[in-house]
């Protein structure tokens, strides 16, 4: 064999590889090459904007879950069993030409809390070891991708979503592409979906800048604020009408959750 022939077979097989592992990102890392990129603990801190698959940095990509009960309402705790509707949101600058993500939800001792349902057309399970990830089946025209998820027994303790989602333009390979990751943590209660409804109050302004206000409260209750990835950043008590100091806070989304007696509400709130 010559060597002009040795370095084009070469050549050739490196093309193939290549190709290979393009097509197998297109449908999901998970599915055809087995890697789990969460950015989960177990995952080795892979993810697909830091292993290197859509890693440019292109697009500027955002990436939000939302979690809403059987009646529609946001939350950020769940009830043991009860089932929720998932949305994984890709927002991204500069019209992307696809989508892709891949998720995974653990409970703290880091087994999987996996019991998806009612997948979406553009998502498919994917095992790997001993949990069950969802990710794109194909890159996605649709920069949302919508679940329903059924939460653990009781005593389970706290579950966190762990999710990467790239933006991609869709020219064969993984250059020009950008890559995020995030996670989000949902805190186990006991309060039934019955009590949450009849606590109701408001909270204004909102987007603010400074403080927002608490009203239509006549008895003491305990309020905790937490980031997107689950973390408190405040809590305490108060009775009656009261007003939340923000200016300390970051730029950005929070959770505010309001608990009176056996009563649970939760309002987003934005921090301009």
């Amino acid at each position: 064999m010559n060597k002009i022939y040795t370095k084009k077979l070469i050549l050739i097989s490196f093309s193939l590889f290549v190709l290979i592992v393009f097509m197998s990102n297109s449908a999901g890392r998970g599915s055809l090459v087995g890697q789990a990129l969460t950015g989960a603990p177990g995952d080795s801190n892979r993810t697909c904007a830091s292993s290197g698959c859509h890693s440019s940095g292109a697009f500027s990509p955002s990436v939000n879950l939302d979690v809403f009960d059987p009646d529609g309402n946001e939350v950020t705790s769940f009830i043991p069993g009860e089932t929720y509707d998932i949305t994984l949101r890709v927002d991204a600058m500069d019209d992307p030409d696809a989508y892709g993500f891949q998720m995974v939800a653990l409970l703290d001792d880091e087994t999987a809390a996996t019991d998806w349902s009612e997948v979406g057309d553009n998502i498919q399970v994917v095992q790997l070891g001993e949990r069950n990830y969802l990710e794109h089946d194909s890159p996605s025209a649709s920069n949302e991708f919508k679940t329903k998820w059924t939460a653990p027994v009781e005593g389970s303790g706290n579950v966190t979503f762990y999710y990467s989602a790239n933006a991609v333009n869709g020219n064969g390979s993984a250059s020009g592409d950008g890559g995020v990751n995030s996670q989000f943590r949902l805190f186990e209660t006991t309060t039934s979906t019955e009590n949450v409804k009849d606590l109701i109050v408001t909270v204004y302004p909102n987007p603010t800048s400074d403080f927002i206000t608490i009203t239509d409260l006549n008895s003491e209750i305990n309020y905790t604020i937490v980031d997107p990835k689950g973390q408190k950043v405040s809590a305490s008590k108060s009775f009656g009408e009261t007003t939340i100091d923000l200016r300390d806070f970051n730029t950005g989304l929070y959770f505010l959750t309001i608990q009176k007696d056996d009563m649970l509400i939760t309002k987003r709130i934005f921090k301009k």
